[in-house]
């Protein structure tokens, strides 16, 4: 939240201030919330047929964050006028992704200080401020919480069940919030269920199936719902291949940086922007050096340890003899 107020976000915090939200993506998002509010409720959910009249949209398609645009609309009544709710949300986008860096850093240390900065490099991260604009791809802390649940540890089936169960909730979440995100978080659960099941062990194969396809089936059905699909929208666009990103975009500052330059990019790049920052960048430097010691497969925290590939502990026990 600190962050939120040192990047300019005091007035976005008010629901009523509307006056930095007059460009770019952002007022296509408040316009759908607001013809939304006063649409009667149809099919799909977040219909609004006066936003493109004579066409019909939906809050997914002007990316009005659907979950929070139907938890408000019953409320539209009390709520006032001009309403709005992108500044709440990203500044509980910060405050999210910093609880889930704390959560993902005790995994490896107990010391909360350690643990503060850890989830400091989650919050502070250039990518997540450059994606301000397209505010409901801000919700990074999904991505973290999947980290998270990738490297605890479940010692029986019955956690791991649990674990996909949070799993599911997760990708409920991101399908409601935007169809990109999902599919990111998708990819995610998907390898954690194979790490489950064929790496931990906890689940048989057929458990495994039968958890997928009703996972398949329930975000399927609420594309649906959302209007994602099924509305005979034509998935025409320009951008594909433009809209990229290339082998030096987690080094590249694109101007972000006040001591690193930017690097060349081809036009239309700046969506692919990945800059890491130049603390993690430094920091990887540090931890890439070669230790005295030479490779250890025990080295590390305890999760770690457990997500380790058999590749990598079977490089780790074959190093060469000095």
């Amino acid at each position: 939240m600190l962050w939120f107020i040192a990047l300019g976000g005091v007035r976005a915090l008010d629901p009523t201030s509307l006056e930095w939200l007059g460009w770019g993506d952002w007022a296509q998002h408040v316009l759908g919330w607001w013809f939304f509010r006063d649409a009667p409720w149809g099919f799909p959910l977040g219909r609004t047929p006066g936003y493109m009249a004579p066409l019909t949209t939906t809050v997914g398609f002007t990316d009005s964050n659907p979950w929070l645009a139907l938890a408000f609309k019953p409320f539209s009544g009390w709520l006032p006028q001009d309403f709005q709710f992108i500044g709440l949300w990203l500044a509980s986008c910060l405050a999210l992704q910093g609880f889930m860096g704390v959560k993902l850093m005790a995994l490896f240390t107990p010391r909360a200080s350690h643990q503060f900065l850890g989830a400091a490099l989650f919050v502070l991260t250039p990518v997540l401020v450059f994606r301000f604009e397209h505010d409901t791809l801000c919700a990074h802390w999904m991505l973290t919480a999947l980290l998270w649940l990738h490297l605890r540890p479940r010692p029986d089936a019955r956690s791991a069940w649990r674990t996909l169960c949070e799993v599911l909730l997760i990708n409920l979440l991101a399908a409601g919030v935007h169809p990109y995100l999902m599919v990111m978080v998708f990819a995610l659960s998907t390898a954690l269920l194979v790490n489950v099941t064929w790496w931990e062990r906890l689940l048989t194969r057929r458990q495994a199936g039968l958890a997928f396809a009703g996972g398949t089936a329930m975000l399927a059905a609420l594309f649906f719902a959302f209007g994602y699909v099924g509305q005979g929208v034509r998935g025409a666009a320009h951008g594909f291949g433009a809209y990229s990103a290339d082998m030096l975009t987690l080094f590249n500052p694109m101007a972000w940086s006040r001591m690193l330059p930017a690097l060349p990019t081809r036009k239309d790049q700046y969506e692919g922007f990945g800059y890491l920052g130049t603390g993690v960048l430094v920091l990887g430097a540090f931890l890439g050096r070669p230790s005295a010691g030479g490779p250890r497969c025990d080295r590390g925290p305890e999760p770690m340890r457990h997500s380790w590939s058999r590749w990598d502990c079977s490089r780790c026990s074959r190093s060469p003899p000095r």
